[in-house]
């Protein structure tokens, strides 16, 4: 009887296991990884391909160091924060001015030197970069010749406003002193304002004959000759074109010298007859005189006053001219004739382009003579500003205006964020803050939340105006340098050290007794609060204890654990209907029972045992973000040394409504986070991210960490599918798999514990299973081509590939990896076809 092939079904479900040795695990967690990285358990079964990351905005939150704070507001607002530095109070530093008159104790304050022109040197095609010039060339320009020569042109140069010229063409006729002007439209000005008169200093040495010119100065008898005067430079000479009758030897003629296109008297010619014939025909005649040169032209200078390119350009300036729209502004100044601009243009070459300071109101003003911190409280034009405080400054002083001030270097500024600008609205009250944290609230219809960062006092920020105000010591003293916050019962609760300081109802800055305010001494330093249905968690490192009541006249501190806290505020998060925690021995879930006013705990990261404490021991700073539409808790180390490539977290996907028995573990790898948040606009969900590059990130998005490949690795454990022991051949894997577009995976197996001892055990070869759509169209696909032949609109991708294999074992385990920019996809079940030997 033939031996029968047999089919063994994999379900990828289970999520990360590495509490079980691999044989056991692949005895009783089929479908369960070793490895999982940058996959997701899907609620709806299989794992998908961790989606990608982009940035929120090309700039820089301003400051150095790590972004400090991340809260979402909407999909397209945030809020963040970091610490001011040195360098970038002076890259924000972006216009310069002339004081224009002293200044004595007053406020109005006139300037000058703001303003620049120059030209492009060189086409820019929707680029940023652009080359400039302070001279300009105008080739082959023309204009009205003052006599009679012709077809010259010239190459004049504005350099500055001034003008200088080269002959391009010589043309014909011209005489010494002879003038060409040429009009100011012409030489990129205005036509007289900025006319050139260039003027005939030296001409070629043409020759020219005048033919029978007009006689005078005769005063014999002789009649009827005629000559023909050659003027060759200044010199003439004499021919005789008829010897007429009647002249006697040594008589002379004039010939005026307008007749020989020169001046009467200074170009006259005298003809002196030296033979004449019988008749008194004239035979032999000489000719004496200077001739007005003419011919090409040969030298030139050049008057006139062109359009001025003067100024100096610097950064902030804003820059106009034909190609240019919307406001555009100078980012880099390299050198006067190279500058980057903060928006990419397309300009013609040799487009003048004007530039203008960019002061505005709320800026920083320094400079000799500037006392204290000042801004500018009013900006009539860029000539004439007010500042905020009485000054006393000399004439020419050069101010310096920036965005930020020196006094900040060090403390904490919050920016509010649109994913095209960073507004300053807040600073801290004390300088080397710590990572922030906040908490929301909206007691009068406006939402705001309270920012705390450990050294300052609390920061309020109101997001109907993207305004902030600090607490200050008239509230309480108590709060300054508060480290953790909550809004509990319509109370904001501040901790710092083992007391927590909470305020009057319905306010986040009352702390008097009387109106409702009070503290509460915990008697352990804490390390977290949030609420939690009717009771307000506090965490210790050691314990955990619960807040209940309303008001404070029934605050009522109660006990939950004294065996085991929080080790990080971070970590805490209310997790689809727990709190989610990390505690000494791993991510902790703190839930409701069925026992009212009971909470239980349970060691969530059970399954990944060995992964959650290398993980909890790789970093003292963690963040942690809800992925509410996924049901997924993500958590993240923050090590400043290491690479956003090799920086490393978890992800918990829940499938039940409470406790950890419910949950899958994956593993994330090159996601580098310090602080997160997430919300939901609409039925949209925005989840953000910062670490220590300065820029604001969306997590979920895209199919790229940034532009960067996303390496994601499943592998099985060891399966033995029958027995250990038992020898089998493997000949066909059909895998189920939902791609979103192209996917390219490379598929392993791994044969009996990856034996090296063993010369009989050949591993497998990689095999790569995918598909690029075939005839399908993706929209949005970079290798979709719309309209193109064979292109199927509204087609279904594969789902099922089917790959021959070979090879003999008695344990397999499976490893697939993506490492591409492809899409999203998710892995269902593999079903391996095999036939199993007799026992041996």
């Amino acid at each position: 009887m033939p031996v029968q092939w047999t089919t063994f079904p994999m379900e990828f479900k289970g999520g990360l296991v590495s509490n079980l040795t691999p044989l056991q695990q692949g005895t009783n967690a089929v479908g369960s990884a070793t490895i999982l990285q940058n996959f997701e358990s899907n609620r709806e079964g299989g794992y998908s391909k961790l989606k990608g990351y982009s940035k929120f905005s090309s700039t820089l939150v301003p400051g150095g160091g790590d972004v400090l704070a991340m809260k979402v507001i909407s999909s397209g607002r945030v809020v963040t924060a970091r610490k001011m530095n040195t360098a970038t109070v002076t890259e924000y530093q972006t216009a310069t001015s002339t004081v224009n008159g002293a200044v004595s104790n007053a406020t109005a304050v006139a300037l000058d030197n703001n303003t620049a022109t120059a030209v492009v040197n060189g086409a820019v095609s929707s680029g940023t970069t652009v080359t400039l010039d302070r001279a300009r060339t105008f080739t082959g320009v023309t204009g009205a010749t003052s006599l009679a020569g012709a077809s010259a042109t010239f190459d004049v140069t504005n350099t500055n406003g001034t003008y200088t010229a080269a002959i391009n063409a010589a043309g014909t006729g011209f005489k010494v002193n002879e003038t060409v002007t040429v009009l100011g439209a012409n030489l990129g000005g205005a036509t007289s304002a900025n006319n050139a008169t260039i003027t005939v200093t030296s001409v070629g040495s043409s020759a020219v004959t005048y033919t029978n010119p007009t006689q005078s100065g005769y005063s014999g008898s002789g009649s009827s000759a005629t000559f023909n005067v050659t003027k060759t430079g200044t010199t003439y000479t004499v021919a005789i074109s008829a010897a007429g009758s009647g002249f006697s030897a040594s008589e002379t003629i004039t010939i005026v010298g307008t007749q020989l296109n020169g001046a009467t008297t200074a170009n006259d010619a005298t003809i002196t007859i030296t033979t004449v014939d019988g008749s008194g025909g004239i035979t032999g005649a000489t000719i004496a005189g200077t001739g007005l040169a003419e011919g090409p032209v040969t030298g030139v200078s050049i008057t006139g006053t062109g359009v001025s390119f003067s100024g100096t350009i610097t950064k902030g300036m804003v820059i106009t001219g034909t190609g240019i729209t919307g406001t555009v502004t100078v980012k880099t100044v390299t050198s006067q004739t190279s500058i980057v601009l903060d928006t990419a243009v397309s300009i013609a070459d040799n487009v003048v382009v004007s530039f203008v300071t960019n002061i505005k109101a709320g800026m920083f003003v320094t400079g000799t003579g500037i006392s204290g911190v000042v801004k500018v409280a009013t900006v009539t034009n860029q000539n004439s500003i007010t500042l905020d405080s009485a000054q006393s400054i000399s004439d020419n002083t050069v101010l310096t205006f920036g965005t930020f001030h020196s006094s900040q270097v060090d403390k904490t500024l919050y920016f509010h964020g649109t994913g095209t600008t960073w507004s300053h609205v807040g600073t801290s009250s004390s300088t080397n803050t710590q990572k922030v944290r906040h908490a929301s609230f909206n007691f009068t219809q406006e939402d705001k939340t309270i920012f705390v960062d450990s050294k300052s006092f609390p920061v309020i920020f109101n997001s109907s105006g993207n305004t902030t105000v600090n607490l200050t010591s008239s509230n309480s003293s108590d709060v300054e340098g508060a480290e953790n916050v909550a809004v509990f019962k319509n109370h904001a609760f501040y901790s710092k050290g083992s007391k927590i300081f909470f305020t009057a109802p319905t306010t986040v800055d009352d702390f008097a007794t009387s109106n409702g305010a009070g503290t509460i001494n915990v008697g352990f330093d804490v390390t977290g609060m949030i609420g939690f249905r009717d009771q307000l968690i506090i965490f210790t490192t050691d314990t955990i204890k619960k807040l209940v009541g309303s008001t404070s006249s029934d605050f009522k501190l109660e006990p939950i654990t004294d065996k085991i806290g929080c080790i990080n505020p971070d970590s805490i998060q209310e997790f689809g209907g727990d709190v989610a925690y990390l505690s000494p021995d791993g991510i902790r879930l703190l839930s409701a029972t069925d026992r009212i006013g009971d909470l239980a705990l349970d060691i969530a990261s059970d399954p990944i045992y060995k992964d959650a404490n290398d993980f909890i021991a790789s970093s003292d700073t963690f963040c942690s973000v809800l992925v509410r539409g996924k049901s997924q808790y993500r958590l993240f180390s923050f090590i400043p040394s290491v690479s956003d490539a090799n920086s490393s977290g978890l992800i918990a996907t829940k499938f039940i409504a409470q406790g950890g028995s419910g949950i899958a573990w994956s593993t994330t790898k090159g996601l580098k986070v310090n602080v997160a948040d997430s919300t939901y606009s609409g039925a949209t969900e925005t989840i953000m991210f910062a670490n220590d590059d300065g820029f604001c990130y969306r997590m979920d998005s895209g199919n790229s960490f940034d532009g960067s490949a996303i390496e994601s690795i499943y592998e099985s454990p060891f399966m033995p599918i029958t027995d250990p022991q038992i020898r089998k051949t493997l000949y066909k894997l059909t895998l189920y798999a939902e791609p979103t577009g192209t996917m390219a995976l490379d598929v392993n197996f791994k044969i009996d514990f990856e034996g090296k001892n063993d010369p009989g055990i050949i591993q497998p070869e990689v095999i790569q299973v995918g598909s690029s759509g075939g005839g399908v169209s993706l929209y949005g696909a970079s290798t979709s081509v719309y309209g193109g032949s064979g292109v199927t609109f509204g087609g279904t991708l594969d789902k099922i590939y089917k790959e021959n294999l070979i090879g003999s074992f008695k344990t397999i385990a499976m490893r697939i990896i993506d490492n591409s920019t492809n899409p999203t996809f998710t892995l269902d079940t593999a079903v391996l076809e095999y036939r199993q030997h007799d026992r041996q």
